[in-house]
């Protein structure tokens, strides 16, 4: 579900910007359960079933930077089989494809890395983040309560996550009390901050998606604005577009 802004964050992950993780408040005390708080994200984002029902899907998001627009694809297909690809004036800058059994990276330049280790580790996170089984309670080893906080003037509980993958940074989720979505993340990997604000969501084919995520690429204090133009579920895919 939340795979609307992961394409881009699998593949900028390392771009630097302003944030950093929040700091836990020991004194606060939570109105509502961690397994309530976490099933309610889940009925937030999907109210009728359908995204996990859903069997493959396409998203597009475009982020206009330094005067050229950007665009971010994602192909998916059940159960675990996955492509990101980053480019700019038809031309591929980065993809990411993982087949079920490896993941590897292709540059602008055609040269193939298989991803292994950590990274690896660091992708299937992000892949069980958007499952559409499960909450977050069964992705990752520890989540708790670090207080709360607004995003957009809105008030929300502030989650700290802990991955199973002990070397992976943890990684903050904002969650608004009110409707229970997502509206602010934030980690580092390699000590350098990535935070995503969530500016605006919408009910497509009936899956409550991030159209439009705010974030500083440039570490400039300028926020860019990232939208989703383009969101299919259910498409045929064959399994070569994975290779």
């Amino acid at each position: 579900m939340n795979r609307i802004f992961l394409a881009m964050f699998a593949i900028i992950l390392t771009a630097g910007c302003k944030g950093v993780m929040p700091e836990i408040d020991n004194t606060y005390v939570p109105d509502i359960k961690i397994e309530d708080l976490a099933a309610k994200m889940v009925t937030a984002v999907d109210p009728n079933g359908t995204y996990r029902d859903s069997k493959s899907y396409y998203m597009r998001q475009e982020i206009k930077l330094s005067g050229k627009i950007v665009s971010y694809e994602v192909l998916f297909k059940s159960p675990d089989k996955f492509r990101t690809v980053m480019s700019m004036d038809n031309k591929v800058l980065q993809k990411i494809t993982c087949n079920g059994i490896k993941c590897w990276s292709v540059s602008e330049n055609g040269e193939k890395t298989e991803i292994k280790g950590k990274e690896l580790d660091r992708l299937k996170l992000l892949d069980d983040m958007s499952s559409a089984k499960g909450t977050m309670l069964d992705f990752f080893d520890k989540v708790e309560f670090a207080g709360e906080a607004k995003v957009y003037d809105s008030p929300c509980y502030v989650l700290i996550c802990y991955p199973k993958t002990k070397e992976l940074e943890p990684i903050a989720k904002y969650v608004n009390k009110t409707d229970f979505l997502t509206r602010k993340v934030v980690t580092l990997k390699e000590g350098k901050p990535y935070v995503a604000e969530i500016k605006r969501y919408a009910l497509v084919k009936g899956v409550m998606i991030a159209t439009e995520t705010e974030m500083d690429i440039n570490n400039d204090g300028k926020k860019e604005l990232l939208t989703v133009v383009d969101y299919r579920l259910n498409m045929d895919i064959q399994d070569k577009e994975f290779e």
